[in-house]
């Protein structure tokens, strides 16, 4: 199961997922923090949609 949350900055969405990853005993994600590692990796300065498919992928491996 993938649920993705959207929303502006501030309006709750990592704390949400948070409590209901703990809650479902899942995996919490952050796409910021893929992309984050892609930018470090030096493959590329600006992700695209490479975060976004990554993300998607994860669930299927763990």
């Amino acid at each position: 199961m993938l649920i993705i949350f959207g929303g502006l900055p501030g309006s709750g969405k990592t704390t949400i997922a948070r409590a209901l990853a703990q809650r479902l005993n899942a995996v919490h994600v952050r796409v910021d923090t893929i992309e984050q590692a892609i930018r470090a990796s030096g493959i590329a300065d600006e992700p695209g949609p490479a975060g976004y498919i990554v993300a998607t992928a994860l669930p299927e491996t763990i």
